[in-house]
């Protein structure tokens, strides 16, 4: 599956990285399954150590989780990269989440689409991309 560009307008007065795609697999996400990330891009900026990534998700207009992450760790470093990271194109794997885990507070043998936001912000908070579109989650 690929959530493709969802760029907000209002961040437009700031030099964007471009996240251009953002792909999962399995899809769709199973519970208790291991699950795989990539996303790529443009940067038109230096993404610097301290950099985070952050994952909100919604269903029914109401929030159901938030991640954040240390893009260095999680993204860029375990990709072979190191900050800082030069403008240009580039493409990050991630397996971060081994398991999506269901818990006992989870439905069961349901399938519900949600909707992902995804922001890479700088160490001090401006937001340099954003990434959002929905995506299907089978409870088991």
């Amino acid at each position: 599956m690929i959530i493709y560009l969802a760029l907000l307008s209002a961040l437009a007065p700031f030099k964007l990285k471009l996240l251009t795609f953002f792909s999962y697999s399995p899809n769709p996400i199973i519970t208790n399954h291991s699950i795989e990330f990539e996303i790529g891009g443009i940067s038109t900026v230096t993404i610097e150590n301290g950099t985070h990534y952050s994952s909100m998700t919604f269903w029914k207009d109401e929030p159901m989780g938030f991640t954040v992450q240390d893009f260095y760790k999680e993204w860029i470093e375990p990709n072979g990269g190191r900050c800082p990271v030069a403008p240009g194109n580039f493409s990050y794997k991630g397996r971060f989440f081994e398991t999506v885990v269901q818990d006992e507070n989870d439905p069961k043998n349901v399938t519900r689409t949600k909707l992902a936001r995804n922001i890479i912000a700088k160490p001090n908070g401006y937001i340099i991309s954003c990434i959002e579109g929905n995506y299907t989650k089978i409870y088991q």
